[in-house]
């Protein structure tokens, strides 16, 4: 997690589904699960990337909700605080720490994550300055 502006949060992976006609890119994590993401930029397949989103902008997923305008992952839930009226949730994905905001508190140590398809920003290594 980065501190600029607030917080944001950042899940790195490679590239397996390349940039469709709508830009709509499939990105493997670190652990397999596998998060559909839409961006200006094309990366390859294969490509290294990162991607970021605010926190505000993730939220729990119920069992029986749908991947409708986003993917579901799993994360185990590594803290949990009430802050200034509502839950700050830390959050483990393949070796990426995050951090959602939600009004719901939670006991359980996983759950299904919803992340957004647009509002994140992808990163490929390129734009990091590192070879390629």
């Amino acid at each position: 997690m980065a501190d600029f502006i607030g917080t944001t949060n950042f899940l790195n992976g490679d590239v397996v589904g390349a940039p469709d006609g709508e830009g709509q890119t499939l990105v493997s994590l670190a652990d397999g699960q596998r998060v559909l993401i839409k961006s200006d930029k094309r990366p390859a397949l294969g490509d290294k990337v990162t991607f970021a989103y605010r926190p505000e902008q993730m939220r729990m997923a119920a069992a029986n909700d749908q991947a409708i305008g986003g993917s579901i992952i799993q994360a185990d839930v590594v803290s949990h605080s009430y802050v200034g009226g509502r839950w700050q949730i830390g959050l483990s994905v393949g070796g990426d720490l995050l951090r959602i905001e939600t009004q719901e508190a939670t006991s359980d140590r996983q759950l299904r994550l919803w992340l957004p398809v647009t509002g994140g920003i992808l990163f490929t290594e390129r734009n990091h300055g590192k070879s390629h």
